[in-house]
């Protein structure tokens, strides 16, 4: 049923790796390995149409208030990867990366197989109108996924001719734009900023037959971010802050990162750095000297970080501006994810605006319950 005109290459997340070194291994890191190889998810509301779950499990399935996906196929769909793909009818889809798990949860659209630990197939983050029915334990192992009969697996850039197997004996793979992260990722998307995201949901869209679940959730995010924008602090704009990550160095995200990208559309600041992320020596990071701090993610916090005299001398530790992170979706995959990490930054650095911080535990926070989104 589907053909390709290419060779097409499954990844492994050189950033996640990296994080994983640099920033802990704590409880979360089945998400770094993910965020090469895994996720499912199908949103519990659509909050770009305030549809509750049921009405998006129908709208997937050619509801009344969608338009089938049999109309969209035959089609022949080019991924991010300049890759160009024919199917005859929609594909089968599974998800071998969290980003395609969070922005089919984002869109209402289920999951046919997937990779999701025991703690979020059930989680209403990953998984609010419930499992998908083939939930992979080892990614890598090609006889788990052809037992699944997916036409397509789809992940995000860069390809890692590591992992052909699966290409050759599983199914062809479709590649999600993944937002370069200088210093990481060689040879990954060239888009930047939040935008990666939107054209991943239009190219779900294209795969699915459902390109209006993609706008819906292009949609929802800017009116998030609009949301916040009205609610942003005066002079907040001109702050200017940093992501950074556990270790004993300094490694940062930059300003092309989408949660840095979002934040200055929403009026809360500017991140400091150069690209999209990197690891910097200390004396660059005291010549920044940001704001605000959001530190950590990963079960770790800044208390808890080794003697360094430079981290003393920032203004943002100083001035007690240093909040930590208690997840990671700050890095990665998703709007979905974003909405979370956004959310809980704005709350504990801007009080005064009276948003309230999502639950500690991403898991248990569906984020189309955010009023910010609509």
């Amino acid at each position: 049923m589907t053909s390709t005109t290419a060779r097409w290459r499954l990844l492994v997340l050189a950033l996640a790796l990296a994080l994983m070194a640099a920033a802990c291994g704590g409880d979360d890191g089945d998400d770094d390995a993910s965020a090469s190889a895994s996720g499912s998810g199908t949103a519990e509301e659509d909050g770009a149409t305030g549809t509750t779950a049921a009405d998006s499990a129908d709208a997937a399935d050619g509801g009344e208030d969608a338009a089938p996906a049999g109309d969209a196929f035959p089609a022949t769909i080019t991924d991010a990867g300049g890759n160009e793909f024919s199917f005859d009818e929609a594909p089968v889809i599974g998800c071998a990366w969290y980003g395609c798990t969070e922005s089919l949860a984002e869109m209402g659209i289920p999951v046919h197989a997937a990779i999701l630990t025991a703690d979020e197939v059930d989680s209403v983050f990953y998984s609010p109108m419930g499992a998908p029915e083939h939930v992979i334990e080892d990614f890598t192992n090609p006889e788990e996924w052809a037992a699944t009969e997916v036409d397509v697996l789809v992940t995000r850039l860069p390809a890692n001719p590591n992992l052909d197997a699966l290409a050759e004996q599983v199914a062809p793979v479709f590649f999600l734009h993944y937002p370069a992260f200088s210093g990481f990722d060689e040879g990954t998307s060239d888009l930047t900023g939040v935008e990666a995201y939107y054209e991943n949901y239009r190219l779900l869209g294209e795969l699915t037959g459902r390109p209006d679940a993609g706008e819906a959730a292009i949609e929802r995010y800017e009116t998030f971010l609009a949301n916040l924008a009205a609610a942003a602090p005066e002079g907040r704009a001109e702050s200017t802050l940093s992501v950074m990550f556990d270790g004993d160095g300094y490694l940062i995200l930059g300003p092309d990162n989408p949660f840095c990208d979002s934040l200055v559309t929403a009026g809360f600041g500017t991140c400091v750095g150069e690209a999209a992320g990197a690891q910097i020596n200390a004396e660059q990071f005291l010549e920044y000297d940001p704001d605000y701090i959001f530190y950590g993610g990963f079960g770790t916090t800044y208390e808890n970080r080794p003697a360094d005299p430079v981290f003393d001398q920032l203004a943002a530790v100083q001035d007690g501006q240093i909040v930590n992170s208690d997840g990671n979706r700050h890095y990665c995959c998703s709007t979905r994810g974003l909405i979370a990490s956004i959310t809980e930054f704005v709350a504990k650095t801007a009080p005064e605006t009276g948003i309230e911080a999502p639950p500690a535990d991403h898991n248990a926070y569906d984020p189309s319950t955010n009023p910010l989104a609509g």
